[in-house]
């Protein structure tokens, strides 16, 4: 596969899987490979790299970016939800979801829901939040659901859920 820098992000439609970073943390790295959270980090600080990248080009980076999250339909107003939780809530939370959802809110919805008001409850400093395992994360009770939220690089983003 050839190595593609940026497509004219004018054209009305563009396939950003094939795009591959030549800078940065992610250099060398397929941009559907790079965590949602960075690219929603890079867009969101307006992310410079070094002097061999004029502003042109990363005006480009930041649409790419930007067409790269609505391709993965994964970002929603600012709020993140992995594939990982959602699989974990289709697995072992399903019934909690069942009984809660709106008529008709899917899982996703009803997931990216649930992390606005975990979000609140961090906010608020809610009793049922502890810190979560790695550096940022935090841990929220809800329907007795352990949400698993980062709050560092970006848009909060679910990461996980357990029990």
């Amino acid at each position: 596969m050839a190595k593609q820098i940026l497509p004219d992000p004018h054209r009305p439609e563009f396939d950003t899987r094939d795009v591959v970073l030549t800078f940065g943390l992610h250099d060398e790295k397929h941009i559907s490979k790079v965590p949602v959270r960075y690219l929603i980090w890079a867009i969101n600080e307006k992310v410079y790299t070094s002097h061999r990248y004029r502003r042109g080009k990363m005006e480009q980076f930041w649409r790419l970016a930007e067409s790269e999250i609505d391709r993965r339909a994964l970002v929603s107003n600012q709020y993140c939800v992995t594939k990982e939780a959602i699989d974990f809530i289709s697995r072992l939370h399903f019934n909690v979801y069942l009984g809660t959802r709106d008529p008709n809110e899917g899982v996703f919805s009803w997931a990216e829901r649930m992390l606005k008001v975990a979000v609140d409850y961090i906010d608020r400093e809610s009793d049922n939040v502890a810190p979560g395992p790695r550096p940022g994360e935090r841990v929220v009770l809800m329907g007795g659901i352990r949400w698993y939220v980062q709050m560092e690089d970006g848009a909060p983003q679910l990461i996980s859920v357990g029990t």
